[in-house]
């Protein structure tokens, strides 16, 4: 019926009918029609109901309404077509957003730009559309966009400003110039997507930009490719040089959309213009060939452009030689004339027939030029002119530029020379193959794996060649894991050229990507940006491996990226990121590493709290100091480290309650720290700490006493000289000799008869330190067995009076303190007549005399060595372990074959003190029988062995010592470890690291105080 029909209100233009049927209609599709014929007829008056009705239960009666206002066109639908955007219903928003556009009313277009990330795919399009409509006015809001966190927003903005085109070019640029990273990148995209249109403004921005806004804009313009082409040609003739190079180098990258207009523009009669454009074509090479060769054939150009081209091709070398071959045989003399100048210079082996044939030619200016090509090239005369080569006359030098115009089939001749025993020709060789450049890499490369001969001379010349010799070096590097470690030493002595290519080698696996960041770690500096890079890399583990090679080089350049990566989505770069702001110790990174001290994650909660202790600023101070009840102990025991090391004394009340921590690795830490803030309020605290149940916080808390050096520390010091482990009684000792407490004398007495050589030791030296060296006490075991003496003078006293002869015979005095110190006193005379007499006494019952003995040949010198080697076969064992003593002292190289026989002495004291002699010579014979001692049954002799390993410090000692560290017992561990920190080694310190995490407290003590360095109070 005609009540129900929208059609015939429309028809009779009755406005008011329609909009009450709008609203009052029950039947949806009626309501939806009304909203058709309202809009169909345009007229105004009706906006305010199609704007209600925007909002109707029906979700066909909001899209037509939606659709009639955009006929309508009337800007005051706007704010309510701007809320029907975020309709529920795909077709709602469509028509919402092609009226807006329709409407065209600036307020839309932020609206418009939110809904380019709409879930259906035609509303994102008409939404594109409207905002097309909307013309320049939409164009700042969209490159706002262009940094929406929205991916697909980001995407769809991109495309509108794409189809803009031109207009959005000039903010594009502004975007791509500006500082913002994530703009550049998508105002980049953009721009290459709008195409020819935006080449000349880019060439035009780059006149006046910074370097870095220049290479961006560069970078676009070689992905416009062909349609840059041009204005990057004309930009070769800029007044400013570094414009100039730049579009070469642009063009060039450009590659084959380049060579047409290149050629053409060797026509014109800018001399300048001509040799950028030649030099350019000439850095295209091979692909840029044909077309030149082409153009050389033309028989309408003159003679002028042809002579461009045909230098071009000679330029480009060895890809133009069969052109230039062709051009031998061009009807046009003055074709062939520079083809055989060109062929000459490019000196290709396959003219030298066609250049003979040319030689014959007809017209004397092509016989000339062909002679001429002859004479300086020719794989056929490689020989000859590699002989040449050492000959000092003017010949050498032509011979020499001619083998370097050959190239690549004079490289293996050349590669051979280098072996030469004449001195002149191997340095030739190499300056040429140097010259040769990229051609000579890969042979080189391959002869360094076919044996040692001129290792060292193929390494210079791989060095010298420098980035060219990357990519191949590189391709040997990720296949070869034998030669890696040669191939190392090489890319780090390129330097910079390696530092991107070993970058990306971080993404192969694991043992690559350890060899490529132990090689950028050594170039240093120049690998940081490209490190910085390698911090976005996709996959975690390089860029955790970036972070922590950014670390160990220490640059600050690093510490904005590496505070950025502490909110990387994965832990490690994270752990790794937090360690490396600590080694590079810049104040800048407090803030962000004090942010970190809230990570979920333990160990980025630890590392960062000990990077702030490395940097010792204060700031850290009251946000390190909860961490000292962190739920995981290591993390703890890092806040406890990190709060010592800055040293501020608020953290002097909070260490106090930390001491009682249930772990006891904890408290010792603490009890450290308290020693280092040196307040003599923790003495209490720390000698109720020598009493703790475990050994390790016993032993830090007398080392912390010692620190603090309060005689009141005295009696608890004392009484820990008597505690069941040797590491506490030394560290008692020691800090007792640190108090300087004369009282405490008769008691280090006591410890010089201790079981453990360290105690004896200490003790030993915290006498001397207390200020009595002139007690010289000397102990010994009386026959009688009354226990031990203490002697404070010398007996007889008259002994340095005596002559030589008779001392000998005290030697064999009934007294053990007349025979020692006739035994020192004959040392001290360095007598060779008691060399004989002295080895005896080495088996003599009282063991302080057989070490008086020991000292004293060692005091005599060389001339004790013959008879101390022969005494390593003697029958007394005594004798045997002394004699092997006493040749370490003396330290002449003499004694290594023979101590290295006695390495496999029956008896297990002769072989550690074999070991322990053979690690104060330092002979590199004996490194492989002492990597071999290592497998010893006998704990002693494979910890001597270590031991002495560690002082030879050959490298091939490395790779045994971490087997061993992680197959050994406790004791031999800490000799491994002191063996490691020896080495400057990135496998040693990672070996050494892993041991500050060992169970046992004794290893970890080593180990920090091996990582500690020289110098620390900690060693």
């Amino acid at each position: 019926m005609e009540s129900n029909d929208p059609a015939g209100y429309k028809d009779r233009k009755d406005v008011s009918a329609l909009k009450n049927m709008l609203r009052d209609e029950t039947n949806p599709n009626v309501r939806a029609s009304a909203a058709e014929a309202l809009g169909e007829m345009g007229d105004p008056d009706c906006l305010n109901s199609l704007v209600q009705s925007l909002s109707d239960e029906d979700a066909l009666v909001r899209s037509k309404s939606a659709e009639a206002l955009g006929r309508i066109g009337d800007a005051r639908a706007v704010e309510g077509l701007i809320e029907a955007l975020s309709d529920g219903d795909g077709e709602v928003r469509f028509y919402s957003a092609e009226a807006l556009g329709r409407i065209g009313e600036p307020r839309a277009i932020a609206p418009l730009i939110q809904a380019l990330s709409d879930g259906e795919p035609w509303v994102r399009n008409k939404s594109a559309e409207a905002l097309l409509r909307m013309g320049d006015q939409a164009i700042e809001l969209l490159m706002q966009a262009l940094r929406d966190e929205d991916r697909g927003r980001r995407q769809e903005a991109r495309e509108v400003l794409a189809r803009m085109g031109e207009p959005a070019v000039g903010p594009l640029i502004a975007g791509l110039m500006g500082e913002d990273l994530q703009l550049q990148a998508e105002a980049g995209e953009v721009l290459v997507r709008i195409g020819g249109p935006a080449a000349d403004p880019l060439v035009a921005a780059m006149r006046d930009a910074g370097q870095d806004q220049r290479e961006r804009a560069g970078e676009i313009l070689v992905r416009i490719g062909e349609p840059a082409v041009k204005p990057l040609i004309w930009a070769m003739k800029d007044q400013d040089r570094d414009i100039r190079e730049l579009s070469s180098e642009l063009i060039v990258r450009t590659g084959e959309p380049a060579v047409k207009p290149l050629i053409r523009s060797l026509k014109y009669k800018d001399k300048d213009l001509q040799t950028r454009s030649g030099e350019a074509l000439a850095r295209l090479g091979a692909m840029a060939v044909e077309p030149l060769a082409q153009a050389l054939r033309d028989e309408d150009e003159d003679d002028d452009f042809r002579s461009q081209v045909t230098e071009t091709l000679a330029r480009i070398g060895e890809p133009a030689v069969e052109p230039l071959i062709a051009g031998l045989s061009n009807p046009k003399a003055a074709v062939r004339v520079c083809s055989a100048r060109a062929l000459g210079e490019i000196g290709d082996s396959r003219a030298i027939g066609p250049l003979i044939q040319a030689s014959r030619d007809a017209d004397r200016a092509v016989q000339v030029e062909a002679t001429e090509a002859l004479a300086g090239m020719g794989a056929l005369a490689v020989g000859y002119l590699i002989d040449s080569l050492s000959q000092d006359d003017s010949f050498r030098a032509v011979a020499a530029q001619t083998l370097v115009k050959i190239g690549l089939p004079a490289v293996e001749p050349l590669i051979r020379a280098l072996s030469d025993d004449n001195e002149s020709l191997q340095s030739e060789a190499m300056e040429v193959l140097v010259r040769i450049g990229a051609p000579a890499v890969e042979p080189l490369v391959q002869s360094l794996n076919q044996g040692p001969e001129a290792q060292a001379q193929k390494e210079e010349v791989l060095v010298r060649i420098g980035a060219p010799a990357v990519v191949p070096i590189m391709q040997s590097f990720r296949d070869d894991p034998q030669a890696r470690g040669r191939l190392s030493k090489i890319l780090v002595a390129i330097g910079a050229p390696a530092a991107i290519p070993l970058c990306q080698a971080m993404e192969e696996d694991s043992q690559v990507r350890e060899a490529a960041k132990e090689a950028l770690i050594q170039i240093g500096p120049p690998s940081v940006n490209p490190l910085v890079g390698a911090l976005s890399n996709d996959a975690w583990k390089v860029r955790a491996t970036a972070a922590e090679a950014l670390g160990r080089i220490r640059d600050p350049r690093a510490t904005k990226p590496l505070t950025q990566s502490l909110s990387d989505q994965e832990e490690h770069p994270r752990v790794m990121a937090a360690r490396a702001l600590g080694f590079i110790a810049d104040p800048r990174a407090v803030p962000a590493l004090i942010q970190s001290l809230q990570d979920d994650y333990d160990q980025v909660r630890g590392e960062s709290v000990t990077s702030l202790g490395r940097i010792r600023d204060c700031r850290a101070v009251t946000a390190m100091i909860p961490l000292l009840n962190d739920t995981n102990p290591w993390v703890r025991i890092q806040a406890v480290e990190g709060l010592q090391s800055i040293g501020d004394m608020r953290a002097f009340e909070p260490l106090v309650r930390a001491s009682e921590d249930l772990e006891a690795d904890v408290r010792g830490q603490v009890s450290e720290a308290l020693g280092s803030l040196r307040d003599p309020r923790a003495q209490e605290l720390l000698a109720l700490a020598l009493k703790d149940e475990d050994p390790w916080v016993r032993l830090k808390s007398a080392e912390a006493l010692g620190k603090i050096r309060d005689p009141g520390a005295l009696d608890p010091l004392v009484a820990s000289l008597n505690d069941e482990e040797p590491w506490v009684r030394a560290k008692a000792a020691e800090a007792l000799g640190s108090i300087k407490d004369a009282r405490a004398v008769q008691h280090l007495v006591s410890l010089l008869e201790d079981d453990s050589p360290m105690v004896r030791g200490r003790a030993k030296t915290a006498m001397e330190r207390i200020g009595m060296p002139s007690m010289r006490s000397v102990i010994f075991v009386s026959p009688e067995g009354e226990g031990v003496r203490v002697k404070l003078d010398r007996a007889p006293a008259s002994m340095e009076d005596l002559k030589s002869i008779e001392i000998l015979k005290l030697l064999r005095h009934e007294d053990p303190v007349v025979r020692g110190d006739a035994a020192e006193t004959l040392g001290n005379r360095a007598d060779p007549m008691a060399v004989g007499p002295l080895i005896t006494a080495l088996g003599d019952e009282n063991p302080w005399v057989a070490r008086k003995s020991e000292e004293a040949l060692a005091k005599v010198g060389p001339v004790a060595v013959g008879p101390l080697i022969t005494a390593l076969a003697d029958e007394n064992l005594a004798v045997r372990r002394a004699a092997a003593k006493a040749l370490g002292s003396i330290g002449d190289s003499l004694a290594a074959k023979p101590l290295v026989e006695s390495l496999k002495d029956e008896s297990a004291e002769v072989r550690a003190a074999s070991a322990e002699s053979l690690g104060n010579i330092g002979h590199e014979a004996a490194v492989l029988p002492l990597i071999e001692a290592l497998k010893d049954p006998e704990i002693e002799v494979r910890g001597e062995a270590a031991r002495a390993l560690g002082l030879i410090k050959d490298a091939r000692a490395i790779d045994p010592l971490i087997s061993s560290l992680r197959e050994e017992v406790d004791e031999v561990q800490i000799y491994i470890t002191d063996a490691l920190a020896n080495f400057d080694d990135p496998r040693a310190s990672d070996a050494i690291r892993s041991a500050l995490k060992d169970e046992d407290a004794w290893v970890r003590i080593h180990a920090e105080e091996a990582t500690a360095g020289p110098g620390s109070e900690r060693r």
